[in-house]
């Protein structure tokens, strides 16, 4: 019943529908007290004849039906701009987005009022003075400012430089928050995948999907206690964002004999799937949302090499920040882990990000440029091993490069970036024998170690 009340407040209609409820309630309020209070001791300009009332709510409903009718059809071409132009994963962000589904509550909200206002107006004859007119007046007021202002923020949504930074500062926001959350739980701490192998030992315990969708979100700390209950061992196979199909295996129970009925319901309570993505807990659609407008951009039909380096360089931002969560989370009783949150490996975080700007971009030289400073700002905060792992990566996303065969210019265009990120990843041996060549004049090995230095700092 939880995960179903929460599915329903992420659903697009919740909050009009909220909004709905709620001047609905005011409008029978203001009916209650219009028929049961006598509003003579209020000045006359607080209150409202019959014949006004009636004028009044009949221009409003007209007013406020264009109003609704002009926001969805606004609504309507967003949508297919984000859907052409930037990705069709994109479409939700918009939907979903407070400001967007509180201006649309307001406006249906407000609606209803009128609606209600009139039904009772009509109904009741033997009422002479009316207050609720003057509440319609500041709301109808309301609703023309923000129309105004939905028509601007409109117009900044669809700026693609606007809606990839807005995007990136809610993905990081998300992101820290979560690392807040781990360092702030004495039972919650990374470890590496190295230091978890001997763990899983023996045959599990396998939970499977019960319907095919998006994995929106584990009730880990429900899990956790589980586990303890059991003197078990859980670990996740599929992460949060993925796609599972029915039947196909979620959960890993180690140390535990088969599950009564009952408590393999409770697991299943424990985990929430859904036909979409949860967009407040996976951390990672953000960057995948970059990836697919960078390659809409280096499209032939739109050819926006700009927009697609800004997107690329805006990636390592994020990956850079999610470095830490990207290592398994576990949660330890004493010195036993009973929860491990499996994550993906890190290179195939950097393949699933960087595989196809390589296929399509990199016969653009500035695109390859802000790819290597992607991954040079995404090594800042890696470990030793995710270190191997990033030079081995960079190696492939080169490996059909000519480089000796480039001209000095384009040389020296990514050079200097390839040469910090084995600085920093450990690997200038790597370097020297496979990149130290190339058509450079007397003097630029001192010019790559200076621009080297400046791209570390």
């Amino acid at each position: 019943m939880k995960n179903f009340w929460l599915k329903q407040s992420r659903q697009v209609y919740f909050i009009p529908s909220v909004f709905t409820m709620l001047f609905a309630l005011l409008a029978i309020l203001l009916m209650w007290i219009e028929e049961t209070v006598d509003l003579a001791f209020l000045p006359d300009f607080f209150l409202a004849s019959a014949s006004f009332a009636k004028d009044f709510y009949t221009l409003v409903i007209g007013s406020l039906l264009t109003i609704v009718t002009i926001t969805f059809s606004t609504m309507m071409v967003v949508l297919t701009i984000y859907g052409a132009q930037f990705s069709p994963r994109t479409l939700q962000d918009f939907l979903s987005k407070r400001v967007t589904l509180q201006i649309l509550g307001y406006f249906i909200g407000n609606l209803m009022f009128a609606i209600l206002g009139y039904f009772f107006l009509m109904n009741n004859p033997t009422t002479v003075y009316f207050i609720s007119p003057l509440i319609g007046i500041l709301l109808f007021i309301g609703s023309v400012v923000l129309f105004a202002y939905f028509i601007h923020y409109v117009s900044k949504s669809v700026q693609i430089n606007l809606y990839i930074q807005t995007l990136v500062k809610d993905t990081v926001s998300k992101i820290e928050k979560r690392e807040q959350e781990i360092e702030e739980d004495a039972q919650v701490t990374y470890k590496s995948k190295d230091e978890l192998e001997d763990l899983f030992t023996g045959e599990p315990l396998d939970i499977y999907a019960q319907e095919s969708g998006y994995i929106q979100h584990y009730h880990q700390q429900k899990l956790f206690e589980f586990a303890k209950e059991h003197s078990a061992l859980i670990r996740t196979i599929k992460g949060v964002g993925e796609h599972v199909f029915e039947e196909e295996k979620v959960l890993e129970i180690y140390g535990v004999e088969p599950l009564e009925e009952e408590e393999e319901a409770k697991i299943h309570e424990m985990m929430m799937i859904d036909d979409e993505i949860n967009l407040y807990r996976d951390l990672g659609a953000g960057s995948k949302k970059l990836v697919e407008i960078a390659l809409r951009a280096l499209s032939p039909g739109v050819n926006d090499p700009e927009t697609a380096s800004f997107c690329i360089e805006q990636i390592g931002f994020v990956l850079d920040k999610l470095t830490n969560l990207l290592q398994p989370i576990v949660y330890i009783e004493g010195d036993d882990i009973r929860l491990v949150s499996q994550k993906e490996h890190f290179t195939r975080i950097l393949y699933d990000h960087f595989s196809q700007i390589k296929e399509y971009g990199f016969h653009d030289m500035s695109i390859v440029r802000s790819s290597l400073s992607a991954l040079l700002r995404i090594s800042k905060n890696s470990s030793f091993i995710q270190a191997n792992e990033l030079w081995s990566f960079t190696e492939y996303l080169l490996e059909d490069i000519q480089m000796k065969e480039l001209h000095a210019y384009d040389y020296e265009y990514l050079i200097s970036k390839l040469y910090a990120i084995a600085r920093r990843t450990n690997h200038l041996e790597d370097f020297q024998k496979s990149y130290s060549y190339g058509p450079r004049k007397q003097g630029d090995g001192e010019n790559k170690d200076k621009d080297a230095d400046e791209d570390l700092d």
